[in-house]
């Protein structure tokens, strides 16, 4: 049974040079299209769909196409996923967007100010100039949208931009490898709930949207299944439970595991709606708690909307 997604990091190379990048930008390996050959025909029946990440992995456009030809060529039929900066989108990448029915994930942390950690202006008005004509050409686009302590006052001003540049589904993305402290989460809840009318139908933010459906039908959050849920292949071919454990001691295991203990959250009232055992939200600088805080805030808030929606 297909359930696995395919995680490729064509390149550790990137145009840009973002302030909280975790991918290490020294090394521009590009993946090997022969590795990528010998891990699809061992992995091609446990899969569903193959990301394009990096790195910016619009830098390897050829192997991109190189990989889609292949697996088109022997009907191995696969959802598609690119993650990118949004800076080197021209006419021919869409083309092959549109053609194979590639979902983009596409950074953008918000309004330019919010934007600090990420772009200049400049860079700022061809990024949106790119998401536009992906959205003119009906692509599915998730924005990826970082918060961080620094850009959280534009929050608020930052859903009011998606939403008057017709953006519908941005994807919260917490930079959990910075300090948080008290005052930071209370400013993050205050900009939510300042924010609790543009939180409808037109406007997804996830994961709020999430929690919303999970509560409205009282089904059972997901828990994160570490390293049984994606294959995620590195440059230099090796493979590794997710994203955020690039690291030798997960290189290349026949089995991982969850290091997290939540016996404590057994009691817990949002146990059900919570992600609580996700290992790369929990083992950080922040810690264990700070996910839990996170968590709660996002299950209150979504209990919220409901009810203003009743």
């Amino acid at each position: 049974m297909k359930n696995k997604g395919l995680i490729l990091y064509l390149t550790n190379g990137c145009n840009l040079n973002c302030n909280y990048c975790f991918v290490n930008k020294n090394n521009k390996q590009i993946l090997d299209f022969d590795k990528y050959r010998e891990i699809i025909e061992k992995y091609k029946n446990d899969i569903s769909y193959i990301t394009f990440f990096g790195g910016e992995p619009l830098l390897c456009i050829d192997l991109i196409k190189k990989i889609i030809n292949y697996n088109k060529s022997n009907n191995y039929n696969y959802n598609y996923i690119l993650n990118t900066n949004g800076t080197l989108l021209n006419k021919d990448i869409i083309n092959l967007i549109i053609n194979n029915n590639i979902l983009v994930n596409a950074s953008l942390d918000g309004n330019l100010l919010s934007n600090k950690n990420r772009f200049n202006r400049n860079i700022f008005n061809v990024v949106i100039k790119n998401i536009k004509e992906l959205l003119n050409n009906s692509i599915d686009v998730i924005i990826n949208y970082v918060i961080t302590p620094n850009n959280i006052e534009y929050f608020h001003d930052s859903l009011l931009f998606f939403k008057d540049n017709n953006i519908k589904e941005i994807c919260l993305l917490i930079n959990y490898d910075i300090k948080w402290n008290n005052k930071d989460i209370n400013e993050f809840k205050n900009q939510l709930y300042e924010s609790i009318d543009l939180f409808n139908k037109d406007l997804k933010v996830y994961p709020i949207d999430s929690k919303i459906h999970l509560l409205k039908d009282n089904l059972e959050e997901h828990k994160c299944d570490f390293g049984n849920e994606n294959i995620v292949v590195s440059q230099e071919g090796d493979l590794y439970p997710c994203i955020s454990f690039i690291d030798e001691k997960y290189k290349n295991k026949s089995e991982y595991i969850n290091e997290v203990n939540t016996s404590k959250c057994n009691n817990c009232s949002y146990l059900k709606y919570c992600i609580n055992n996700c290992m790369c939200r929990s083992i950080n600088v922040n810690g264990f708690k700070f996910n839990c805080k996170l968590e709660k805030i996002y299950i209150d808030f979504a209990k919220e909307i409901i009810n203003k929606t009743r």
